[in-house]
């Protein structure tokens, strides 16, 4: 499947006109992350939005006393860290591969300006 045929699948981008689809695919960046990789840490910076390919993560969040408690798990199709859409925000969780997993990404900056 060709990634613009995946995004318009995509609740986000499903209303996204094909001319338009064509140059968010432009602007990807892809990764594959091994099992327990974190694509993310919480209180990075957000500057990627990511989109689930392939595989299965867990988002966790540490409390201030260490705890690790699981927030959830994303499937394919999902989006994740949309909140890096909004200006000068962190992430609230940790992102973590279950398995091998596929993920497509867009940078803030690359958002904002589409």
């Amino acid at each position: 499947m060709e990634d613009s045929d995946l995004l318009s699948k995509v609740p986000l981008f499903a209303s996204t006109r094909p001319v338009h689809l064509s140059e968010i695919v432009r602007r990807v960046t892809t990764r594959n992350y091994r099992r327990n990789e974190v694509i993310f840490h919480q209180d990075d910076p957000a500057e990627r939005m990511y989109l689930l390919v392939e595989g299965r993560l867990r988002l966790l969040q540490v409390t201030l006393e260490g705890a690790q408690i699981n927030m959830g798990l994303v499937s394919p199709g999902q989006a994740f860290a949309i909140i890096s859409l909004l200006e000068r925000q962190r992430y609230p969780v940790s992102a973590q591969a279950v398995g091998a997993s596929a993920v497509l990404s867009w940078s803030r900056r690359d958002l904002h300006s589409l």
